[in-house]
């Protein structure tokens, strides 16, 4: 009961495969989205696989995730390339591009002895953990692989509670959060 930063650094301690992934419980994968990671992975092994996303709204609408446009300019900006190299003028280029895709749980796949090795974990105490863990996952990456292929969705609730859609005061902790982001740079 100590939220959920702690929940998931508590499962970070458990975990013992080759890679993870998150999905909260307002987001799903389609049955084909692990055999599409399996692929890329075994084609192309890197720390970090960032994947599309869709948006469900409420009336059952179907859009593009909000970073649609960052994912499109890094397909122009990446070609035939899938897969970005630490001290590669590719990775360079992108970098930028990176730390702006959204910072979801559910849009990444982490290798384990890379969260291990780096002890990558997120802000206990926080809301807007996913802003801290992203940048961090970004910036200690030597190499992070892009899918183009949307590989979850995201349910936008509307009149349930969502912490990230809240009016309330909750949403200031995302300056707390990006300070933590800031210092730990």
């Amino acid at each position: 009961n100590a939220g959920l930063s702690s929940a998931r650094n508590k499962g970070l301690e458990q975990v013992s495969g080759d890679y993870l992934c998150f999905l909260d419980v307002d987001d799903i994968r389609p049955s084909w989205a692990f055999d599409t990671f399996a692929r890329a992975l075994r084609s192309q092994p890197c720390d970090v696989m960032l994947c599309q996303g869709m948006l469900s709204e409420i009336r059952g609408q179907l859009l593009p995730f909000y970073d649609i446009a960052i994912f499109q300019h890094l397909g122009v900006t990446m070609g035939e390339e899938t897969t970005l190299h630490v001290g590669s003028d590719l990775y360079t280029q992108c970098l930028g591009l990176l730390y702006l895709l959204e910072p979801q749980s559910a849009n990444k796949v982490i290798r384990t002895d890379f969260l291990k090795q780096r002890q990558l974990c997120f802000p206990n105490g926080h809301y807007f953990e996913d802003m801290f863990f992203h940048a961090m996952a970004i910036s200690q990456a030597t190499s992070v692989g892009i899918i183009q292929q949307p590989c979850f969705t995201y349910f936008r609730r509307y009149a349930q509670p969502q912490l990230t859609h809240s009016a309330s005061a909750i949403r200031i902790d995302s300056l707390a959060v990006a300070q933590l982001t800031l210092e730990a740079f």
